[in-house]
């Protein structure tokens, strides 16, 4: 993904857990819904962090905070990404994009 030579836009409405918080992480612009979550789940199922979680997340957030989210598996609310790793918040609840609107554009 970070080859390509256009920006990736990540557009996350719900939970973006395990491998999905990866791909959002691995994203030039984030762009979190009000009710976005942000969760490290690899270490509720006994996995270490993957997807290129262990590689964006410490250089995101920072290492203290990383391990932190990687050793809880506690979420991070959409609020708190903007805060720790510069994620932008869409002002209201909805989602951000809806089935209509074209995606890849």
């Amino acid at each position: 993904m970070r080859e390509l030579p256009l920006p990736i836009v990540v557009a996350v409405n719900g939970v973006a857990a395990g491998a999905g918080m990866g791909f959002a992480l691995a994203g030039d612009i984030v762009l979190a819904a009000r009710s976005a979550r942000f969760i490290q789940a690899f270490i509720k199922i006994g996995l270490a962090p993957d997807a290129g979680s262990s590689y964006w997340l410490p250089r995101l957030v920072g290492p203290v905070r990383a391990r932190a989210l990687a050793m809880t598996g506690d979420a991070l609310s959409a609020d708190g990404a903007v805060q720790v790793a510069g994620a932008i918040v869409e002002g209201h609840g909805g989602r951000l994009l809806t089935d209509h609107d074209p995606v890849g554009l």
